[in-house]
């Protein structure tokens, strides 16, 4: 049983055996929105079921030896690893789940052929169908990609049309920069096709008008092979030209560009700092008193590195009173109880070694009907997959995770989020 919302719903829990059946038995659930969360996305249906699957540049596309898939009935979460791919070479390439929610079914035949994510990603590529429990809070994190295209001639465009449908975007006929210029003051992250030809003359004007009124648009114009203006339209500072037909690898590559996410890069530990102080406890209390504890083991969270660090910054930046304890330590039952007995929220973290995708995490009550932790505050332990060899986890895996956590010692652990 898995809880949306007010009411309950009965979740059946399945490995996919046909695909093609599994596709279509889902299409038909799904909407024609499809929202991002960085590479990964997610189409809800009107049964609040999302399929999901991930966006990735088909250029230089790795030889890919297995993929690992989430597992039928466990919880993958916003922004943390819900599937990774195992590249040649020994290399990997995690894919973030766009929702927080129980997976309901997985693609099974990407076990075969994993390179359909790569070159099917909204079709045969999907890896998974979840039932969102976090859904109004995380559909700001989300993004809808919209592509604008400028023309005369709608039904000589229209294969660009579909193409960029079938790559997730959301497509609307504009044939004047007013038509979408409100729109621009607002948002970010569109882009706009320019359909050169239907406007013969006035094209380049046409260009230049879109250029001034939008400078930072990414904007792509289609035209005829040799027009005789086409040095003139690349001086504008295009974001791409393109000479029709422009198939559709052509333009995969394009919204694999336009859409792209710059990552900063992480920053560096300050000289002499020592950074690797290993954080064991934290103590939060929020805007109505209510004191929340993290207690960690091992050496899970650092001081002035990933996860550890990304939390600290988090409540900083909330202008949240804290207090630390730093050593190593391996925390015990007892522990638990004394802590428990002084919150609101307990939240103990330990390291997990179950075979997941590392980064996942997953949460069970303590002290549920034991007598010993009645009259404390709620308590419970988040088990994370560390990565193979202890090394850290990737700057947005670790951010996520801080998000997470930050989120759990806030507001607590819903009864949803029990796997």
């Amino acid at each position: 049983m898995v809880a949306h919302a007010s009411f309950t719903i009965s979740a059946p829990v399945y490995p996919e055996t046909n695909p093609a059946e599994s596709l279509h038995r889902a299409s038909r659930l799904m909407g024609t929105e499809t929202l991002f969360h960085g590479c990964a996305w997610a189409r809800p249906g009107d049964d609040f079921i999302c399929l999901t699957g991930a966006f990735l540049p088909r250029a230089g596309r790795p030889a890919i030896e297995a993929i690992q898939l989430p597992r039928a009935g466990e919880m993958v979460y916003q922004g943390l690893p819900m599937a990774r791919f195992i590249i040649a070479g020994g290399r990997s390439v995690s894919v973030p789940a766009p929702v927080t929610g129980a997976v309901l079914s997985v693609n099974s035949s990407l076990l075969n052929r994993p390179s359909a994510a790569w070159d099917a990603p909204f079709d045969e590529g999907w890896i998974a169908r979840v039932m969102p429990t976090r859904f109004e809070d995380e559909r700001a994190n989300c993004a809808v990609r919209e592509a604008f295209i400028v023309t005369r001639e709608w039904r000589e465009i229209s294969e660009a049309a579909r193409a960029l449908e079938s790559l997730g975007c959301h497509v609307t006929n504009a044939s004047r920069p007013a038509d979408f210029t409100d729109y621009a003051r607002t948002h970010r992250g569109f882009i706009v096709v320019l359909d050169a030809e239907s406007f013969e003359d006035e094209a380049l004007d046409m260009a230049v008008a879109l250029k001034s009124v939008m400078p930072e648009a990414r904007l792509v114009v289609r035209n005829r092979e040799n027009d005789p203006g086409e040095d003139a339209f690349r001086a504008l500072n295009l974001f791409y030209y393109g000479v029709s037909p422009m198939d559709s690898d052509e333009w995969r590559e394009v919204i694999a560009s336009a859409f792209h996410e710059k990552k900063p890069f992480p920053a560096r530990r300050p000289h002499g700092d020592p950074g690797g102080q290993t954080l064991n406890k934290i103590d939060v209390v929020n805007r109505d008193a209510e004191k929340s504890t993290l207690m960690a083991s091992g050496e899970l969270l650092k001081r002035n590195e990933g996860v550890g660090r990304a939390l600290l910054e988090t409540m900083l930046a909330h202008y949240l009173p804290i207090q630390t304890a730093y050593g190593a330590r391996n925390h015990t039952p007892a522990d638990w109880l004394r802590e428990a007995s002084r919150c609101q929220r307990l939240l103990v973290v330990d390291a997990e070694f179950s075979g997941r995708i590392p980064g996942q995490i997953r949460c069970e009550p303590i002290g549920a009907g034991d007598p010993w932790f009645a009259g404390c505050g709620q308590a419970w332990r988040v088990l994370i997959q560390p990565e193979e060899g202890g090394r850290p986890f990737e700057p947005d895996a670790a951010a996520a995770l801080a998000a997470h956590l930050y989120r759990l010692m806030m507001e607590g652990v819903s009864t949803t989020e029990r796997v």
